[in-house]
């Protein structure tokens, strides 16, 4: 009985050989894992880039529409002329911030990066909206 029970004991203990072949998927298995996670972080870098370069986009084509409105404005009379200017630096300071916010944006977790990008997306929308309702209104004049 004492054989029976040291043989059990041996087969439980894998031998020297299968321990290798472990080791050795197990390695296998984490390059893999870091290859996969290094391209996660090159995909995430790319797609913040690519984010940042489209807001800067917008934001420049902002800049040119209002530059635009300030100089239609210059053809009304005084008292337009004045609400519109103070229109035009309420549009400028709410673009400037923007830029600020995407310029200083520092990577963080997956979620932040999510509500970041919402988050810009919704101000650089509402700011959109705001711009093309002050041409509207020129345009009806």
């Amino acid at each position: 009985m004492a054989m029976i029970a040291h043989g059990g004991i041996q087969s439980c203990n894998p031998k020297p050989s299968e321990k290798a072949e472990e080791v050795v998927e197990a390695k296998e298995d984490l390059e893999i894992s870091q290859k996969e996670l290094d391209e996660a972080i090159d995909d995430s870098a790319r797609e913040e880039s690519q984010f940042k370069i489209e807001m800067e986009n917008r934001l420049a084509e902002n800049e040119k529409k209002i530059l635009d409105l300030k100089m239609a404005a210059n053809k009304e009379r005084k008292e337009t002329r004045e609400k519109y200017e103070e229109e035009m630096k309420d549009l400028e300071t709410k673009n400037q911030n923007l830029k600020n916010k995407v310029k200083d944006y520092k990577k963080s977790t997956a979620e932040k990066w999510q509500d970041f990008k919402m988050s810009v997306n919704m101000e650089m929308d509402e700011l959109g909206k705001s711009i093309s309702a002050r041409a509207e209104k020129n345009m009806k004049k």
